[in-house]
């Protein structure tokens, strides 16, 4: 089995307090256009995770984020760092594994409103595409269109995952182009709805390593049992 802690930093920033890049070869979009996009940074601005509001004052991210980071560090950025807020609260599963990531999910509860148009409803089910939507290097925000694999069959296609790499509660998203250095935490949404949050993977997101992604739909009583 592979070492997917190890692999989550190819992927992800280490647990390190270092900056993210941030996202590579996505598509340029605005916040207009996702509203509900927040960052996880630090006071001087520096991006660590993204994460998706669910409601005016709670944000869900991934585990790897709250578990890894001094978390009184951060304060959320809201409309692109237009509106930062003060964290209040924060948790993550108990069953969230550092090693193999599996329920890597998290909740963030702020300490004010964020002023913001609309929301995300949680997923009950998986489509079969979705858009990922984070931040790249220089804190625009970018998009990135993803086939959806089951982890079940996510092992069977070839690519770097073997079995027992991947959990019910985690899927495979597959960039139509190629995704680098996507922020942990960061959304991938359709129809309004929230589908996972970037959790870990092999390198880029690209034909060869598809992303993984916490399985919101399987999370979701955890989820509402937080909140």
């Amino acid at each position: 089995m592979a070492n997917k802690f190890v692999c989550t930093l190819l992927l992800l920033v280490a647990a390190t307090g270092a900056q993210a890049d941030g996202t590579v070869g996505g598509t340029a979009s605005s916040i207009s256009a996702h509203p509900y996009l927040v960052s996880l940074q630090l006071a001087d601005g520096t991006i660590v995770c993204g994460g998706a509001l669910i409601n005016s004052k709670t944000v869900v991210t991934a585990a790897y984020c709250l578990a890894n980071y001094d978390v009184s560090a951060f304060v959320v950025g809201v409309n692109n760092g237009a509106q930062t807020i003060k964290i209040a609260k924060s948790r993550y599963d108990s069953a969230y594994d550092i090693e193999t990531n599996e329920n890597d999910i998290g909740i963030v509860k702020l300490a004010e409103a964020a002023n913001v148009s609309s929301f995300l409803a949680l997923a009950s089910s998986l489509p079969s595409s979705g858009v990922l939507v984070s931040f790249d290097e220089s804190n625009a925000v970018v998009q990135a269109s993803e086939t959806i694999t089951s982890a079940k069959v996510c092992v069977t296609q070839g690519y770097k995952y073997e079995d027992g790499d991947l959990y019910n509660s985690q899927f495979c998203g597959l960039a139509a182009n190629e995704a680098c250095g996507e922020l942990p935490g960061s959304p991938l949404v359709a129809d309004n709805k929230l589908l996972g949050v970037v959790s870990w993977g092999y390198g880029c997101g690209n034909k060869g390593s598809p992303a993984i992604y916490s399985n919101v739909s399987v999370l979701k009583f955890w989820i509402e049992s937080v909140l």
